[in-house]
């Protein structure tokens, strides 16, 4: 289970059970199993979703899902909107790129502020670890 990866994964590295952990989740499958086995394994977290604001109402559904699930287990989170659209215009980006460097500019700013913990993100089945 994704239970053991991740407390095998501590136990590798030497990350003590009582860090902090930031979690990128986006309201996926992916995301919320890995969120499910972090609350399910009593680590401390924080959780971080970003509303890129390109799929309308899906994307505020979302937005809504992450909140309305972090609250109902007393999980910290931040969520911050975007206007993607905009920023890739005004930078000469594609979509995806201009999501790209709003979402890692927005977690290296949260990180700042929580210096000793560690970031984990997810990706299509991947759990990806990152110290940014």
């Amino acid at each position: 289970m994704i239970q053991e990866t991740i407390k095998n994964f501590l136990q590798q590295h030497h990350i003590s059970r009582d860090a902090g952990f930031i979690l990128a989740v986006s309201g996926g499958a992916d995301s919320i199993c890995m969120l499910h086995a972090f609350k399910y394994l009593n680590l401390k977290m924080l959780v971080l979703h970003c509303n890129f604001s390109l799929r309308g109402k899906e994307s505020d559904m979302d937005e809504q899902f992450v909140k309305r699930f972090c609250d109902s287990y007393g999980i910290a989170h931040s969520v911050k909107k975007f206007d993607t659209l905009k920023y890739a215009r005004e930078n000469g980006l594609s979509v995806e790129m201009a999501a790209r460097e709003l979402r890692y500019t927005w977690f290296r700013e949260m990180k700042e502020k929580k210096k000793k913990w560690i970031l984990f993100l997810t990706k299509v089945n991947e759990l990806l670890r990152s110290k940014l």
